[in-house]
C-alpha cells in the first residue's frame, strides 16, 4: 500500500505544481451541474426573483435569501430549483428548525426525483454537521456514484471514515478528492492525518508539505460547513440560461505605451534625482525634482506643471536619494534625503523642516541608499540605510522623536559592499523581510520578529548584478525574485525552506543598468522594463521582448502609477519625459492604503500603508500587489498602486494583509476608479465572549479568560503569564431556564482561538440582606485572586470623586450603569495606554483596617504589537496602584494590583488601610474605564446555600459573528440576533475540535480541550433541577471557566499556530486519547 500511495502522491504533486501556472483558471473539480433538469418553465419575474435570492446568498444575507426563495416556492411550488435553493438558504441560515426544514425539503425532492444529487448532497452535508456519519455516507455515496469528480463529497466521506477510525478508507477518499481537485487544501491535510494514523510517516510528511505549499495560493480552497466552501452543489444556483457565463480576458496586443512627451519642467540646472510622491493620498500624484540641492514639487506635472512653492526646500550638499512616508504618523508625508550628510525632514503646515539629527540620536550619517518600512511591525516607519561603505543599518523609530541603531541590539548583516535595499515578505509569514543586493549575490535578512533576523545568502553569480524586482506571476503565493545582471542575464530566484534557490534564467542580450517591473497590459502578469542606452525594453516572463520604447541616453526612469496602469517618467540628457499608457490594455484600479482611522484616532499599521500586500479576485481573474515600493533599491517613492481589475465593472473582492498582520477584505470595488482604503480599526482580539439564554433569547454578558491569554507580549521576548481559570458572576435577572435547561454560549467572535478545558455552573442563594461579588481581577502584583464569592451588607460609597484635574466626577463612578469616569488623554500613540489617570475618592467617614475595593468597569486591551511599540518608546503599562492620604502625603497600599479583566464586569481586591483616612486614590496609565468604585467589608454569610448544576450537553458549531457595536467610552455590545456568517478573520494553523458533541471534553478539568476558532461557539446546557428559591433570599449564578485563549497579533508568541497546546500539569493517557479523538479538524488561514 505504501508504494501505491507514494506513486499516487507524486503524480498529484506534479499535477499540482504544473497547474499553478496561469492566473485566469479556477482549476476546480468538474462536477455535474447543480441546477436540476426539469420541465417547469418559470416566468421572467420568477427567474428575476430567483436571481435576487442568489445575489442575497452571495452577500451572505441568508435570512433575506430564505425569505426570497420561500416567496418563490409559494408562487412556483413545482419548481425544483426554487425548492433546492430554499433548502440551501435554510442550511446556511441556521435558525431554530432550519436544518430540519432543509432536510425535509431535500427529502421531498428526492422522493419526487431519486436522481436529484443536489438534494442527496444537502442531506449528507446536514447530517455530517449533526454528527450522523452513517446517513452522511449513505447520501454522499449516491452523489459520487453519479458524479465521481465531486471533490467535496469525496472529502466529507473521508472525514466520516476518519471519525469512524477507518483510516485506510479515509485515505482512499482523500486521495480521490485530491485527484478531483488538486487545490482542495483540506483533502491534503485529511490525507496527512490518515497517513499518520496508519503510521506511514514519510507519506504523511509529504502530504503535509503539499498542504503547506497551498497555504498562500489564492487558487486553493477549503472544505467547511460554510457557504461557498461546501462545493458547487451547496451553492444557490441561477436559472440555467444565466449559469456559467464568465468574463475572460482578451488577448492584449502591443503597443502598450504611446509616444513619449517632454515634460515642461525646468531643466536649466542638473537634475540630481526625481521621483513621484502622493502628498494628499488621493488620485493626484506629484512629481518631485532635486536640482542644485533644492527640492521642488510639481502638481499637474503632465499637462500644466505648477510648483508647490511652500514645499520648495533647500537640501544638504549632494542630496542623492530620497525616501517618502509619514514617519511620525501625523497625517503628513515626510522624507529622508541621503547625501554628504543625511537629513530627515518633517512636513508641517508651512513646508518641510529639518529634524535635529543629534536630538534624534542619528548624528553624522552619510548614506547611499534609504528605505522606509515598519521593520518590527509596531505601527510606525523605521529607516533602513546603507552607508557609503555599503554597511546596512536599521534605525528603529521609537515613536518619541528618537531612533535606535538595531545593530547595537541584534545581529544584522555585518558585511560591507551592499549596493541596494529592498523589502518584502519573502517567506509568506506576515512579517517584512529585507533583501540586500551586492555586486555578485543577494542576502536576505529573514525577519523572526522583535528585532531578530536570520541571515541567508544566495550563490555567488559570475555576472555583476544591477537590480532586482519581485513578482508572483504564477499566482501560487510564492514570490519570485528576478535579478538583473550585466550583459542581459536575468536570474529568477525563489526562497524555499530557508534557502535561496535559482529556478530559472533568461538572456535578453541587453546591456541594461536598470530593471523595473509592472503589469503593462492588464492581464495581472508583471513584465520587466529594462533600459539600455537606446530604449526601454518591455520583456515578458519568458525573456522575450514584446515592445521597445525609443529613449536615448537614459539616466533613470520611474513607473508612474495611473488609473490606466503603468506610465513611465524617464530622465535623458537632463530632460524629463512622460511615456503614457496606450488603450491596448485591460482595466485597472488605483489604490491608496492607510493604516490610520481618523474617527478612531488610533493606529495599528503605519499611516502610509507601507508594507501592505493584497490579492484581487474578479470571477476567474486574479491579481496580486503590494505597497513596498520596490521600484528602486536606493530610494523610495510614495504613490497609489495600479492593479489590474479584470473585465467586469466591479471586482468580487480585494483581500489585504496590513503591515500589522491584520487581514481585511473589501468587496464590489469599481474598476477604473481610485479607491482610498483605510485599515478598519476593529476589535481583533480580547477573549472568548459569553452569551446567556435569558427569557427566550441569547444576551451578551461579557468576555472571559482574558487572564488566560497565551503569548501576550509585554516587551522584547517578554510575555505575560497566563492564569488558566476565571469565574464570572450573574444575577438572577441575567439568566433563566428554558424547557428545564440553562444555556450558555462560549464564543469566539474575533480573530483568536480558545482552549476550553471545563465549564461549571454553580448557584448561590443568599439572604436578601447580602450582596455578592467575586475576589476576581487580572492580577499583576500581589495579592493573588481566589475567585471565591465575597458577601457584604452595604457598600461604602465615596461622597465625592475627582479626576486628575480636580474636576468632580462623583456621578460617573457612583453606580454600575456603563457610564464611566472620562479618561483625560493627549497621547494616542498606543492602543490601551494613555496619560496617567488619577481618580481620587473622598469618603464620608474615616477608613481604617480591612476592606475590599469594588471596581466595576472595563479595560481597552492593547495588543502585543502595541505593547512592544510602547516598550521601545519607554512607556510601560502601569496597572492600577491604590494609595491613601495621611498626614499630608499619599502612601501606597497596593502597587499595580490589577484591574477588571476585559469587557464590563465587577472586580475586587482586598485592602488593608494601616492608618485612618477618608481619601484613597487610584493611579494608572492603562485605558481602564471605572464605572463604579466603592469599598466594603466582607461578612461571613451563614445561611448561604449552594447548588451544583450538571452539564448535560455541549455542542460545538460554527456560529458566525454576532454584530459588535462599540458605544461611548468603548463599551462593547454584541447582538446575537444579527449574526454575520463571515468576517475578516483567519484561523491559526492547527487541529481544532470537530463539530458536534464535545461534552466529554468540557465536563472536567483534565487537559482534554475543546479548541475553537474565529466564528465558532460551544453551546452548553445545564439541567435546571434547582429547588424553589426560599422567601427572603436572592439567587446568583457562578460560572467557572478553565482554559486559555490566544490571539493572532503578529507579535504574539506562536500567534500563527494552535501549538504548543496548553495544559495544566501532565496530560493523562485518557485525556490524550480524547484529544486525539476529537481534535481532528485542521484549519488554517481564511
Amino acid at each position: 500500500m505504501l508504494k501505491r500511495t507514494h506513486s499516487f502522491f507524486q503524480i498529484i504533486l506534479i499535477g499540482l505544481l504544473l497547474g499553478l501556472a496561469g492566473c485566469s483558471s479556477d482549476n476546480q473539480e468538474t462536477t455535474i451541474s447543480a441546477a436540476p433538469t426539469e420541465k417547469f418553465q418559470p416566468s421572467d419575474s420568477q427567474i428575476s426573483l430567483n436571481n435576487q435570492g442568489v445575489g442575497e446568498m452571495g452577500y451572505f444575507d441568508y435570512d433575506k435569501a430564505s425569505q426570497t426563495f420561500q416567496e418563490l416556492v409559494n408562487s412556483a411550488p413545482d419548481w425544483d430549483l426554487a425548492k433546492q435553493n430554499l433548502a440551501i438558504a435554510l442550511l446556511n441560515r441556521q435558525k431554530t428548525g432550519d436544518e430540519e426544514k432543509s432536510i425535509e425539503i431535500s427529502q421531498q425532492l428526492i422522493a419526487e426525483n431519486p436522481d436529484n444529487i443536489v438534494a442527496h448532497y444537502i442531506v449528507g452535508i446536514l447530517k455530517f454537521n449533526q454528527g450522523d456519519c452513517e446517513t452522511t455516507l449513505q447520501s454522499l455515496q449516491i452523489v459520487v456514484q453519479k458524479d465521481s469528480q465531486d471533490a467535496y463529497a469525496l472529502y466529507f466521506m473521508g472525514q466520516c471514515y476518519l471519525q469512524n477510525a477507518d483510516s485506510q478508507t479515509a485515505l482512499d477518499y482523500y486521495q480521490k478528492a485530491i485527484s478531483a481537485n488538486s487545490y482542495l487544501r483540506s483533502a491534503y491535510y485529511g490525507a496527512f492525518m490518515a497517513s499518520q494514523r496508519l503510521e506511514q510517516t514519510e507519506q504523511a510528511t509529504e502530504y503535509l508539505e503539499a498542504y503547506k505549499k497551498l497555504d498562500n495560493n489564492p487558487k486553493a480552497v477549503l472544505a467547511e460547513i460554510k457557504y461557498t466552501r461546501m462545493g458547487t452543489k451547496a451553492n444557490a444556483q441561477p436559472y440555467p440560461d444565466d449559469n456559467g457565463k464568465k468574463s475572460e480576458l482578451s488577448e492584449f496586443i502591443p503597443p502598450f505605451f504611446l509616444e513619449k512627451n517632454e515634460l515642461n519642467i525646468d531643466s536649466s540646472k542638473t537634475i540630481q534625482t526625481f521621483g513621484l510622491v502622493n502628498l494628499n493620498r488621493d488620485a493626484k500624484t506629484q512629481l518631485y525634482v532635486v536640482s542644485d540641492n533644492t527640492l521642488k514639487i510639481y502638481d499637474d506635472f503632465i499637462t500644466n506643471p505648477k510648483e508647490l512653492a511652500t514645499l520648495t526646500t533647500n537640501l544638504q550638499t549632494n542630496a542623492e536619494n530620497l525616501a517618502w512616508g509619514d514617519i511620525n504618523n501625523d497625517n503628513k508625508i515626510d522624507f529622508y534625503a541621503t547625501g554628504l550628510t543625511d537629513q530627515l525632514y518633517l512636513q508641517t503646515d508651512s513646508g518641510f523642516e529639518k529634524v535635529d539629527m543629534n536630538g534624534a540620536k542619528m548624528p553624522d550619517l552619510q548614506s547611499k541608499a534609504v528605505r522606509f518600512i515598519d521593520a518590527d511591525h509596531d505601527g510606525d516607519l523605521d529607516i533602513l540605510l546603507l552607508n557609503t561603505e555599503g554597511r546596512f543599518e536599521i534605525w528603529n523609530n521609537n515613536l518619541n522623536g528618537t531612533y535606535t541603531a538595531l545593530s547595537s541590539q541584534t545581529n544584522l548583516a555585518n558585511d560591507s559592499g551592499y549596493l541596494q535595499i529592498y523589502a518584502h515578505d519573502i517567506d509568506n509569514d506576515r512579517d517584512t523581510d529585507i533583501v540586500l543586493l551586492a555586486e555578485n549575490n543577494i542576502s536576505i535578512l529573514l525577519n523572526d520578529r522583535m528585532w531578530d533576523y536570520q541571515y541567508i545568502e544566495s550563490e555567488i553569480f559570475s555576472n555583476s548584478l544591477k537590480g532586482l524586482t519581485f513578482a508572483d506571476n504564477d499566482v501560487d503565493g510564492v514570490l519570485e525574485i528576478s535579478v538583473s545582471g550585466e550583459a542581459g542575464k536575468t536570474y529568477v530566484l525563489q526562497f524555499d525552506q530557508r534557502k535561496i534557490k535559482r529556478t530559472g534564467e533568461f538572456d535578453t542580450k541587453l546591456k541594461s543598468q536598470m530593471i523595473l517591473s509592472a503589469d503593462v497590459n492588464g492581464n495581472s502578469q508583471k513584465e520587466f522594463l529594462l533600459a539600455d542606452n537606446q530604449s526601454i525594453n518591455i520583456i515578458n516572463q519568458a525573456g522575450k521582448t514584446i515592445e521597445q520604447i525609443s529613449v536615448d541616453n537614459i539616466s533613470d526612469f520611474k513607473i508612474f502609477n495611473t488609473i490606466n496602469g503603468a506610465d513611465i517618467i524617464a530622465l535623458t540628457n537632463n530632460q524629463l519625459w512622460h511615456v503614457p499608457a496606450s488603450k491596448n490594455r485591460g482595466k485597472f484600479m488605483l489604490l491608496n492604503f492607510s493604516g490610520k482611522e481618523d474617527q478612531a484616532n488610533s493606529v495599528r499599521s503605519n499611516y502610509s500603508g507601507i508594507g501592505t500586500s493584497f490579492t484581487l479576485r474578479s470571477g476567474s481573474f486574479y491579481a496580486a500587489g503590494d505597497v513596498f515600493f520596490n521600484q528602486s533599491g536606493t530610494s523610495q517613492d510614495y504613490q497609489p498602486i495600479s492593479i489590474a481589475g479584470g473585465m467586469k465593472p466591479t471586482i468580487d473582492y480585494l483581500d489585504m494583509e496590513w503591515s500589522d498582520g491584520v487581514y481585511q477584505s473589501e468587496i464590489g470595488l469599481e474598476v477604473g476608479k481610485f479607491h482610498a482604503i483605510t485599515e478598519t480599526q476593529r476589535q481583533l482580539s480580547s477573549c472568548p465572549v459569553i452569551f446567556v439564554k435569558n427569557k427566550g433569547k441569547y444576551e451578551f454578558v461579557s468576555d472571559v479568560l482574558g487572564v488566560g491569554g497565551i503569548g501576550f507580549a509585554l516587551g522584547r521576548h517578554e510575555y505575560g503569564e497566563p492564569r488558566p481559570w476565571e469565574n464570572y458572576l450573574l444575577n438572577d435577572g441575567q439568566i433563566s431556564s428554558e424547557n428545564g435547561y440553562f444555556k450558555i454560549q462560549f464564543t469566539e467572535p474575533m480573530e483568536e482561538s480558545a482552549y476550553l478545558d471545563s465549564m461549571k455552573l454553580e448557584v448561590i442563594d443568599v439572604p436578601e440582606s447580602y450582596s455578592v461579588v467575586l475576589d476576581e481581577r487580572m492580577v499583576i502584583s500581589e495579592p493573588k485572586a481566589s475567585g471565591v464569592p465575597l458577601f457584604y451588607n452595604d457598600l461604602i460609597r465615596p461622597k465625592r470623586a475627582f479626576n486628575k484635574h480636580g474636576e468632580e466626577i462623583t456621578s460617573s463612578i457612583h453606580s454600575t450603569d456603563k457610564v464611566a469616569a472620562e479618561i483625560i488623554n493627549d497621547d494616542h500613540r498606543f492602543l490601551g495606554l494613555v496619560d496617567e489617570q488619577i481618580v481620587t475618592l473622598e469618603f464620608p467617614e474615616e477608613l481604617f483596617g480591612d476592606y475590599h475595593l469594588l471596581m466595576s468597569g472595563w479595560v481597552e486591551y492593547g495588543y502585543s504589537q502595541t505593547m512592544f511599540a510602547a516598550w521601545q518608546a519607554g512607556k510601560v503599562a502601569q496597572a492600577p496602584t491604590i494609595e491613601y492620604f495621611h498626614d499630608g502625603q499619599w502612601k501606597t497600599i497596593l502597587s499595580q494590583f490589577g484591574y477588571p479583566a476585559g469587557m464590563p464586569r465587577v472586580a475586587s481586591v482586598p485592602l488593608n488601610i494601616p492608618e485612618k483616612t477618608n481619601k484613597i486614590r487610584i493611579r494608572t496609565n492603562m485605558e481602564i474605564y471605572f464605572d463604579e468604585l466603592a469599598v466594603f467589608q466582607s461578612k461571613q454569610a451563614n445561611d448561604v446555600v449552594s447548588h451544583k448544576l450538571w452539564l448535560t450537553d455541549a455542542r460545538l458549531f460554527q456560529l458566525g459573528y454576532p454584530k459588535r457595536t462599540d458605544n461611548e467610552q468603548r463599551v462593547p455590545s454584541y447582538d446575537m440576533n444579527n449574526v454575520q456568517p463571515f468576517w475578516d478573520t483567519r484561523y491559526m494553523k492547527g487541529a481544532y475540535t470537530r463539530l458536534g458533541d464535545v461534552s466529554e471534553l468540557v465536563q472536567n478539568k483534565d487537559n482534554a480541550l475543546a479548541i475553537i476558532g474565529a466564528g465558532e461557539s460551544i453551546e452548553l446546557s445545564f439541567k435546571d433541577d434547582l429547588p424553589e428559591l426560599q422567601e427572603g433570599f436572592k439567587r446568583y449564578f457562578l460560572l467557572k471557566f478553565h482554559g486559555w485563549a490566544k490571539d493572532m497579533d503578529i507579535l504574539t508568541h506562536n500567534g500563527e499556530t494552535l501549538e504548543p497546546i496548553p495544559s495544566s500539569g501532565n496530560v493523562s493517557a485518557k485525556s490524550k486519547k480524547l484529544n486525539q479523538k476529537y481534535n481532528t479538524r485542521y484549519q488554517s488561514g481564511r
